[in-house]
C-alpha cells in the first residue's frame, strides 16, 4: 500500500483552519481549480482544472475536526482515499492529511459469467444444472 502523510502546525484558531478546509473558494486555491463540495457522507467533491475534472465521494464528516473522501478514477473505481484531521492545541492546531493509494486487483472479484458460451461450455452448464 502506498501512502503519503503530511502534518502541519498552524498558529491560528482551529475553527479558522476548518473553515479554510471546507470553503470552496479557498479549496480552489489548494487544488488549483474550481471546486464544488457537498460536505456530508455520500456527498461529492469535484475539482475542475485545465487538465480535466477529478471527482471524489465524501466518506465521513465529523465537523469541525475530521473529514475523509475517496477519489474516483475514470472507470468509476476508487483510486485513493484521503483523510483530513484537525487537532486543537493550546496554541493553534495541527492538521494531518493522509492519502492512501487504493490498489485494484488485476482481475474482477467474484463470480463472472462467461461472455460467450462455446458449444462445449453450454453442454457442461446443462449437465451441471441437471
Amino acid at each position: 500500500m502506498t501512502e503519503v502523510e503530511r502534518t502541519t502546525q498552524f498558529d491560528v484558531d482551529a475553527d479558522d483552519v476548518w473553515d479554510a478546509l471546507v470553503d470552496e473558494t479557498l479549496l480552489a486555491e489548494w487544488f488549483g481549480g474550481d471546486v464544488s463540495l457537498d460536505l456530508r457522507p455520500g456527498g461529492t467533491l469535484r475539482v475542475t482544472t485545465e487538465r480535466g475534472v477529478r471527482d471524489a465521494v465524501v466518506d465521513d464528516v465529523d465537523a469541525p475536526t475530521h473529514f475523509s473522501f475517496t477519489w474516483i478514477g475514470e472507470r468509476g473505481q476508487p483510486t485513493s482515499q484521503v483523510d483530513v484531521e484537525l487537532e486543537r492545541g493550546l496554541e493553534g492546531c495541527r492538521l494531518r492529511v493522509r492519502e492512501v493509494l487504493v490498489l485494484q486487483p488485476a482481475f474482477p472479484i467474484g463470480f463472472q459469467p462467461p461472455r460467450a458460451r462455446s458449444q462445449r461450455h453450454g453442454k457442461a452448464l446443462a449437465l451441471a444444472r441437471s
